[in-house]
């Protein structure tokens, strides 16, 4: 189930439902996943850690594409000087 192992993330973008439901996932677990319950998750009894690498890792994703967004256009209006 680990998603350490790029076959498994990749088995679980295609079709995350089917990527839980292969695992035995509850219904209210899935959900809990698929709405990035982190703390719900948790309260279930998520092993923390992992459950916090999986939400600090979609966290930092959002970030940097919002943080791409935001320098190109800063880019494009002031190219960065050469040196």
């Amino acid at each position: 189930m680990s998603l350490t192992d790029p076959a498994n993330r990749e088995s679980y973008r295609a079709d995350e439902q089917a990527y839980m439901t292969q695992y035995e996932l509850s219904g209210d677990e899935i959900a809990l996943v698929a709405r990035r319950d982190w703390a719900g998750l948790i309260e279930r009894g998520g092993g923390a850690t992992a459950i916090g690498r999986a939400g600090l890792h979609e966290l930092l994703e959002r970030l940097a594409a919002h943080l791409c967004a935001h320098l190109q256009c800063r880019v494009r209006a002031r190219p960065l000087a050469r040196q």
